[in-house]
């Protein structure tokens, strides 16, 4: 798995797979899919200039840490057709902060969410696995 840039940001990244669910969201709604890319695209320009503390402050609604891993955090956007979401984490070094988008979903219902977080938690953890082979 690879993780590349992400549009235009300066501290967004994606793993590969995350563009490909994020592409499937909406399948042949075009129109869904265009106003979810374009809301999308805000808060990540929000993030990516404001930081993920201050982001939280701006927009308790759409930026959510995720209690159970505190790596772990949700871009939602409520009220949308299936609660889309999208989870990310942050790698901090020194000061600067880089926001590995790793999964994107739908809402419908808990296990959802649910498998969505051990699908993230396994993409961080293959993304480690890669880096500390490459210190070796």
């Amino acid at each position: 798995m690879a993780i590349k840039e992400y549009g235009e940001f300066n501290n967004i990244f994606a793993v590969d797979a995350f563009l490909k669910e994020r592409s499937r969201l909406y399948g042949k709604s075009k129109r869904d899919a265009g106003l979810y890319d374009e809301w999308l695209h805000r808060q990540l320009k929000l993030l990516d200039e404001y930081g993920i503390e201050n982001s939280i402050l701006i927009k308790k609604k759409v930026f959510e840490k995720i209690i159970s891993n505190h790596t772990l955090y949700s871009i939602r956007k409520l009220g949308f057709p299936g609660n889309p979401r999208s989870l990310f984490t942050v790698i901090v070094d020194g000061d600067y902060e880089m926001y590995v988008l790793l999964t994107a979903f739908k809402e419908e219902n808990i296990s959802d969410y649910n498998n969505a977080i051990e699908r993230a938690v396994g993409r961080i953890a293959e993304e480690y696995s890669i880096i500390r082979k490459a210190e070796v």
